[in-house]
């Protein structure tokens, strides 16, 4: 994003008046603010746009953008949309909109030509013409065998530089997908593969068309933004220009059930009122134990939910990770644990005192490692998201066991 585009859309964010700041700005400008901002945003735009403004804006998008902004529209706005489209735009974004968009056909694009390794030069120098004067952007070329099989893509250079011969050598090969495949799947093909494109087949391995991997990067985009969202108990509808009631509505929920769980927590402190009375610096280490295993139960809970949303991890890895990281919580445990020892004791002078909370801090850190850790996964194996409900059962045990772990060592060493 340049320094024009985000000056756009500070300046649209902090408009009192954004249909008319909208209106008002350089019709390039409009499809520009539109690409960058979040769904919500575009959904509210296309809302008080009128067809015509829209169908403006269409004109300069390509197929599979249109159908993004489509399925923001009511059916009887989308029908008499695409229905003043021209023909070609039509034909490919009715195409399009039979896909469900977080499938792998939701996310590819038609800017492809088929050609055989048959064709002669003028062929398909012909069949790039003929597309560019019905598209936008230089197609990718994909190069068929006489049998309709995929040999690779052939860069236009090529084309341009060679003898017939030389420009169907060293194809480049692509990686493939199924269309109706998750997009989570589209996301660990570009992982593995390193490429820039990938092929989209039908059931009957007929291409049906391509995914690039700048579509890619806005959907890792969004989905990191959802689970940054999720995780810290917000709604992946809300924006920071919503007013305060909308606002309320989205966080009320998971608010109160913090409260319950911040209750629990607060149970468990109560059964120690006389060993806090008779010790009052415990009072003091209290937040230290609580906040370092919940910070640790967090960090090990957003590893586990981001792997699970791009489906990096399988039943047979459940096992391995939940070793792993209860090997680093007791290596954590141990640092942070001979630290808290140390600021303990220079406080109170009192080496048992010190031990006791170190001790705590090492076993809370190892409860916020199983916890971080399965916790995730027992809520997606039981179809619950893992993203929006993790955190807070995570942070609820490393507090409630943090305070009995603490308090209880404290009771029994040290009165």
């Amino acid at each position: 994003m340049n320094n024009k585009t985000k000056t756009l859309l500070k300046n649209y964010t902090h408009s009192e008046n954004k249909k008319k700041f909208y209106s008002q700005i350089s019709f390039v400008e409009k499809i520009s603010l539109l690409h960058i901002l979040s769904k919500k945003q575009q959904k509210e735009i296309l809302g008080y746009l009128t067809e015509d403004e829209i169908l403006d804006i269409f004109k300069f998008l390509d197929p599979d953008e249109v159908t993004d902004y489509l399925i923001f529209l009511n059916e009887k706005k989308q029908s008499r949309i695409i229905s003043k489209l021209n023909s070609s735009t039509r034909k490919k974004v009715n195409f399009l909109l039979k896909f469900t968009p977080e499938s792998a056909a939701g996310l590819m694009n038609l800017n492809y030509i088929l050609v055989s390794n048959q064709d002669s030069k003028k062929e398909i120098e012909e069949r790039i013409k003929t597309h560019l004067n019905n598209g936008k952007k230089e197609p990718t070329i994909l190069v068929l065998d006489e049998e309709e099989h995929l040999l690779g893509e052939m860069r236009i250079t090529k084309l341009l530089f060679n003898t017939r011969k030389e420009m169907f050598s060293n194809l480049k090969e692509l990686p493939s997908v199924i269309y109706n495949k998750d997009q989570e799947e589209v996301i660990d093909i570009f992982k593995k593969n390193k490429h820039e494109k990938i092929i989209v087949f039908d059931e009957n391995n007929s291409i049906i068309g391509l995914i690039h991997a700048k579509d890619i990067f806005k959907v890792i985009e969004q989905e990191n933004t959802e689970d940054f969202y999720a995780i810290s108990g917000l709604h992946k509808e809300e924006d920071i220009t919503d007013n305060p009631l909308t606002k309320v509505k989205f966080r009320i929920g998971w608010l109160v059930i913090n409260l319950a769980t911040a209750f629990l927590a607060a149970f468990v402190v109560s059964q120690f009122q006389n060993t806090i009375s008779k010790l009052v610096l415990l009072a003091a280490f209290m937040p230290v134990i609580a906040g370092m295993g919940g910070n640790a139960g967090t960090q090990t809970t957003a590893i586990i939910v981001r792997s699970l949303t791009l489906k990096t991890i399988d039943s047979k890895l459940g096992r391995k990770i939940l070793i792993n990281e209860l090997s680093a919580g007791i290596i954590n445990g141990l640092i942070i644990g001979i630290i808290v020892t140390l600021i303990a004791y220079i406080f109170n002078q009192n080496l048992l005192f010190g031990l006791v909370a170190g001790s705590a801090i090492l076993i809370n850190l190892i409860i916020a490692s199983v916890f971080g850790t399965l916790v995730p996964l027992i809520l997606k194996a039981f179809n619950f998201d893992p993203a929006s409900s993790s955190t807070v059962f995570v942070t609820t045990s490393t507090d409630v066991f943090g305070f009995l772990t603490f308090l209880g060592l404290a009771t029994i060493v040290l009165l």
